[in-house]
């Protein structure tokens, strides 16, 4: 019998340590838009996004952070473009190289009316050259 649990979807484009500010483009069309679909995002005022450690560290001043200012949904309302910061000197276990960052997307009202919450993992990798 399936649990209900529905996994997180991987983040396109690793972020490489120190980056800066990156974007990503997340797509909702598929679960927001299908036929039986909550419909989309009406605006971002209802769109809450956070970030963790997949490994379950507090989050430290040196982890990848969301940049909500940036952060950008396009006109059809099933289209987020996110921005992070990737900070240099990422904070690696000892003898790791990447940290994978679970991403949590919460719509508190689609235009259905109904909540949409969904996980993404993003990977965050040391540069290797």
């Amino acid at each position: 019998m399936p649990s209900g649990i529905i996994p997180p979807f991987q983040i396109v484009g690793a972020a490489r340590d120190g980056e800066g500010h990156i974007a990503r483009l997340i797509n909702f069309t598929p679960d927001l838009g299908a036929p039986d679909g909550p419909g989309n995002i009406p605006s971002l005022s209802d769109v809450t996004i956070t970030i963790s450690r997949q490994d379950l560290v507090p989050i430290q001043a040196n982890d990848i952070s969301v940049l909500p200012l940036l952060t950008q949904l396009d006109p059809t309302g099933y289209i987020l473009q996110v921005w992070f910061n990737v900070p240099s000197g990422l904070p690696y276990f000892t003898g790791l190289t990447s940290i994978t960052y679970v991403v949590t997307f919460n719509i508190q009202t689609t235009a259905s009316g109904q909540g949409y919450k969904r996980d993404g993992l993003l990977v965050a990798s040391s540069l290797l050259g």
